[in-house]
């Protein structure tokens, strides 16, 4: 593990192990499991909000919904992560199916 010093303007550049740019969480190994994590707790808070109000919209509009609360967080900025190897997405599309 090599470590170097960045510097700009003089100023030491603090290293950190990831980086959130954009909404994306970038790790130094470029595993994608920190930004997977933190995708899946996005996911389960829009499949607990599908999940209560299910019962109480119609089919259409849950449809909508789904694609609003979920989709939305689950197709942005995948041309960058989307690649991970599937141990790492599992999980995402394990929140998917029992999100629909």
């Amino acid at each position: 593990n090599c470590q170097h010093q960045l510097n700009i303007d003089g100023s030491p550049i603090k290293n950190t192990s990831t980086a959130r740019f954009l909404g994306v969480v970038i790790d130094e190994k470029l595993s994608w499991e920190p930004h997977v994590a933190a995708l899946r707790r996005k996911l389960g808070y829009a499949s607990a909000t599908l999940n209560r109000i299910r019962d109480s919209v119609p089919k259409e509009l849950h449809h909508d919904l789904y694609h609003t609360l979920f989709e939305s967080h689950l197709a942005y900025c995948i041309s960058v992560w989307g690649d991970a190897s599937s141990s790492v997405t599992k999980s995402i599309f394990t929140s998917q199916k029992h999100c629909i």
